[in-house]
């Protein structure tokens, strides 16, 4: 199992309804049971993490989500999908 990790900023003009898409973002090496997992944090005042998708060359599809954890503005959540074609993705993450 290979892990990779990939840290980006927050952009500050995030928000309630606003989607956020981070492009071109190495996902490993294709494996038919390689499973991407996407952690998402944030320290929005306005705006809970509420969905992610990836595109990692086969259009946008929705990730399985846990449970949205929040203590004040802080909250983190994680999303996963089994993605077993490609070398990069685009994800979308919506915050509500």
């Amino acid at each position: 199992m290979a892990v990779g990790i990939t840290q980006t900023a927050n952009p500050a003009s995030a928000g309630t309804g606003t989607t956020v898409s981070y492009s071109g973002v190495s996902i490993g090496t294709a494996a038919s049971d390689r499973v991407v997992v996407l952690c998402v944090s944030t320290e929005l005042t306005a705006g809970a993490i509420s969905s992610a998708t990836i595109d990692y060359g086969s259009g946008a599809t929705a990730m399985s989500a846990s449970t949205n954890g929040a203590v004040g503005a802080v909250g983190a959540r994680v999303f996963w999908l089994t993605a077993p074609t490609g070398t990069t993705a685009t994800f979308a993450i919506t915050f509500s």
